[in-house]
């Protein structure tokens, strides 16, 4: 292996090359370890996303080309690793590096610092252990993953009388879109009036496509539940996200519809 180089994170000379990178070493098949790309793009364009400390993602070279990337998603105290298959061995440097540059500091002075690690990922969880960092099942990363199989049988859609499945490009309405995602998201009463710049921020990813973004509608023509999809084409899989119900019409299949035929569209 040649000598790699780590070096802190431009996004107008990086954000394509990690995307290239990590969808290179998303797997064909198997276990969620880490990243897919869509997160990468999501995350470049949500509304949470703290970019005046993006220059503290760590990135590692060869040769001029990524081959690994440390990085939180919206804040600093949740990591994230990824690498090429080839590279796996940046894995200590780069949790030594999160310590030092993507944790959080609390109130009290002391540091935080949450690293997902998958389950199937017994190599990462012994340098892990061996960095004094303990197992967090309460963790929303941990319990929130799912993936499914496609080869499987897709289950026909089935909504309750007057409710009916829209893509947005169908129906973009973006006030009606986020005020099922405001609600869905559990925020208390309506959404605040610059909500809209969030959907407008938030559709104009490069990858952004109508067609796979998913709402219910009530029979009174709200939004009440929503589901997108952010397509990985060269590796056949997709991110699915954000899901979202609004809680006065939960528990009646409508977001598992709306999810239903994201994967249908797929």
């Amino acid at each position: 292996m040649m000598k790699t180089k780590q070096t802190s994170y431009d996004e107008k000379k990086h954000y394509n090359d990690v995307y290239q990178m990590l969808t290179e070493a998303f797997p064909m098949t198997g276990a969620y370890v880490q990243w897919m790309p869509p997160r990468w793009e999501y995350m470049h364009y949500h509304p949470n996303l703290n970019r005046s400390e993006l220059s503290k993602i760590g990135i590692w070279t060869e040769d001029d080309r990524i081959v690994g990337v440390a990085t939180y998603e919206d804040n600093l105290g949740d990591a994230y690793l990824a690498t090429l298959p080839t590279h796996r061995s940046l894995r200590s440097e780069m949790v030594q590096y999160a310590q030092q540059y993507l944790h959080k500091k609390q109130q009290n002075g002391d540091a935080y610092l949450r690293i997902f690690c998958s389950d199937c990922d017994n190599e990462l969880e012994a340098i892990l252990k061996e960095n004094n960092f303990k197992k967090d099942c309460t963790f929303l990363e941990y319990r929130g993953v799912t993936q499914w199989d496609t080869r499987c049988e897709i289950p026909s859609i089935d909504l309750p009388s007057g409710y009916r499945l829209k893509s947005l490009q169908v129906d973009n309405d973006l006030q009606k879109i986020d005020r099922v995602l405001w609600r869905g998201f559990n925020h208390p009463g309506e959404p605040p009036l610059d909500g809209l710049n969030d959907r407008k921020l938030m559709q104009s990813t490069p990858n952004y496509d109508l067609s796979l973004n998913f709402v219910v509608e009530n029979p009174k023509g709200e939004f009440v539940s929503y589901s997108g999809v952010w397509l990985v084409p060269t590796k056949k899989s997709a991110y699915i996200e954000p899901v979202a119900t609004d809680p006065d019409y939960r528990r009646m299949g409508l977001g598992q519809a709306a999810v239903l035929a994201c994967i249908h569209e797929c």
